[in-house]
């Protein structure tokens, strides 16, 4: 499920593919209440006390007690079948509407099977009885799911051809001919081939591909169907910066104004952005504020003739904006999380009223972390169940990352359960991403995916695994304790704020890690090699670049760097907690400017005002 929503370059093929799921999830439950009675869902328990909406985050698995399971599935299936269906229609219509060779261009036929070959839906039953009935009954429904889907058949698909795949996942044929294409790489009418397909000039698009692309949610209302974008989403510190600095928020201004004067639909093509308008950029989207990407975004709207000449010019008013105001940092940080132990959990629910009330409090969980996500200015692309995703400011992840985990186990304290003689209750591991808003946006969430696992893999969990990915380069990570870590990346950053550290030494510290992992070094050298990182260690943590000399650190920041290394595990991992905690504080320092004694005005922690008083 994860891998469909994941599968997009653009975040309204992200967004609609997530809201697409809960929707189709939601009628299968809503189809099963209305046969069987408000009482029959167990799982999603909350729907059974209000009426199902379309606003409702509703997870891909349901669990109902009804008297004629195989009719009932049935029901269920085909009204998920008929709404996909009807979804479809709806949305292919507007594919290429206004292209006068639409049906040389596009397939239709062919993305409607691809479509409707998209969800399946797999049921099982068992029957209730005797007094633990309900737990027997729930396991065994469970292994008889997982076994179907383990033996699902896999036949031909009457909509295979041997054209190119889709540029999204590689999965399904592209339904976007090769005339097209043709057409595009001849120039005629490009820019409006272009904005009738929504693609590039060389994205190829299968039949769902199309369908994320010009899906609109029916919840949608307030947005209209825009979506933000992920360039959008890192510039925000810089962007909030801006409403404390009344230049720099002219020069803006100015900016705005010289896109219009070259070309008015430059941005108003982006002036789309869903939600509360920013107090300085309303509903722009900040993408312009992005060389490569405000170059895209002329390309796609102004006659193909001026392109150079409305480039240049709109590069020079970016330029001067980058002279009056700075420029945004290129990072956004995307947050996955999922709930711990929840099998263990569901396990000692014996009765089906218990687990009702587990689904619902997972419910008001992901209720309240929509709410969460956007108090701390991001956007949630999903939250069912016990899982969370969504595009946070750089600046303000560390807040709700703390505040995500914290209000997971405060709402499902009650369902500890024994494990070896310890109570143990479910908790909630995140991976978070800080990822360069130029990455691809497939790769980013692959890097996403593969630090929640890293979390997960953190003995008894709870924990957090926060990841830097750059346009190049290898990734740089580290995990540990959600707690733990958070409490040492505060740290971190009063130290960036307050200069502490030499910038070099997060680097250095990082290459001790080589050095220890050389293949050279055996175990008669292991002892000697752990002396040389540790005197070189201490070295690193001696020094301390201010105001372009050296100084000496003082005794409680070494101290302090020492405990860190020890709790952490090392003096690389310290490196890379350093690095990752440099990524946040250039957003914070974006969204924060320097007070006029050139520190950014923020709380001091104990041990940063202990160093600061000894060097003083």
């Amino acid at each position: 499920v994860q891998e469909f929503i994941a599968s997009g370059r653009k975040c309204r093929d992200l967004w609609f593919g997530s809201w697409l799921l809960s929707d189709l999830s939601r009628v299968a439950a809503e189809t099963i209440q209305n046969r069987c009675g408000k009482d029959a869902l167990v799982f999603p328990g909350a729907l059974a006390e209000a009426a199902l909406s379309r606003q409702t985050n509703v997870a891909n698995r349901i669990v109902a007690i009804v008297r004629t399971p195989g009719e009932v599935a049935r029901q269920a299936v085909q009204a998920v079948n008929s709404r996909l269906k009807a979804l479809a229609k709806e949305i292919l219509i507007e594919v290429g509407r206004e292209d006068a060779r639409r049906a040389v261009h596009f397939d239709e036929a062919a993305a409607r099977e691809q479509i409707a070959d998209l969800i399946e839906c797999t049921w099982a039953f068992a029957p209730i009885s005797g007094q633990d009935g309900y737990a027997r009954a729930r396991k065994e429904a469970e292994r008889l799911s997982a076994a179907r889907k383990n033996t699902k058949l896999w036949g031909q698909p009457p909509w295979s051809s041997e054209t190119r795949k889709s540029s999204l996942d590689g999965v399904r044929e592209s339904v976007l001919q090769d005339a097209l294409y043709d057409a595009l790489r001849a120039g005629k009418n490009d820019e409006k081939l272009r904005r009738c397909y929504r693609i590039h000039s060389s994205e190829r698009l299968c039949g769902v591909g199309l369908l994320k692309r010009f899906g609109h949610r029916s919840d949608d209302a307030e947005g209209g169907g825009d979506v933000f974008s992920t360039p959008h989403v890192a510039a925000l510190p810089f962007l909030d910066g801006l409403g404390s600095r009344p230049k720099a928020r002219t020069a803006f201004k100015a900016y705005i104004e010289a896109l219009e004067g070259l070309d008015r639909r430059i941005v108003k093509r982006l002036a789309v952005v869903p939600g509360k308008p920013h107090e300085v950029s309303d509903r722009i989207d900040a993408s312009l504020l992005f060389p490569s990407l405000l170059a895209e975004a002329i390309e796609e709207t102004v006659p193909k003739a001026d392109w150079q000449s409305v480039q240049d010019q709109a590069l020079r008013a970016l330029a001067e904006l980058y002279t009056a105001a700075g420029e945004p940092s290129p990072y956004f940080a995307v947050l996955l999380g999922d709930g711990d132990f929840m099998g263990r959990a569901i396990d000692r629910l014996e009765q089906p009223t218990e687990h009702k009330r587990f689904s619902q409090v997972l419910e008001r969980f992901a209720q309240s972390a929509k709410g969460t996500v956007e108090q701390h200015g991001g956007a949630l692309v999903y939250s069912g169940g016990d899982d969370v995703l969504a595009f946070l400011p750089v600046h303000r992840v560390i807040e709700c990352a703390e505040t995500l985990s914290s209000d997971f186990r405060d709402q499902l304290k009650d369902f500890s359960f024994d494990e070896d003689g310890v109570q143990r209750a479910p908790t909630f591991s995140m991976g978070v991403v800080l990822a360069h808003a130029l990455v691809p946006l497939e790769d980013t969430l692959r890097e996403v995916r593969s630090a929640e696992k890293a979390a997960k893999a953190v003995p008894e969990k709870d924990a957090l695994c926060l990841r830097v990915i750059k346009r190049g380069g290898e990734a740089v990570s580290v995990s540990d304790k959600t707690t733990k870590l958070l409490q040492w990346m505060r740290r971190f950053l009063d130290w960036q704020a307050h200069g502490l550290l030499s910038s070099k030494a997060q680097y250095e510290l990082m290459q001790l890690e080589q050095l220890s992992r050389h293949p050279a070094v055996g175990a008669a050298e292991n002892e000697l090699v752990q002396t040389l990182v540790a005197n070189q260690t201490a070295r690193l943590l001696a020094r301390k670049r201010e105001s372009g000399g050296e100084a000496v650190a003082s005794d409680t920041l070494r101290r302090d760097a020492e405990h860190a290394i020890e709790e952490l595990g090392g003096p690389a991992t310290l490196g890379r907690a350093l690095y990752v905690a440099s990524v946040i504080a250039k957003a914070r320092n974006q969204a924060e400017p320097p007070s006029p004694d050139g520190v950014r005005s923020t709380s001091v922690s104990s041990d940063v005002r202990a160093s600061l008083e000894t060097q003083q």
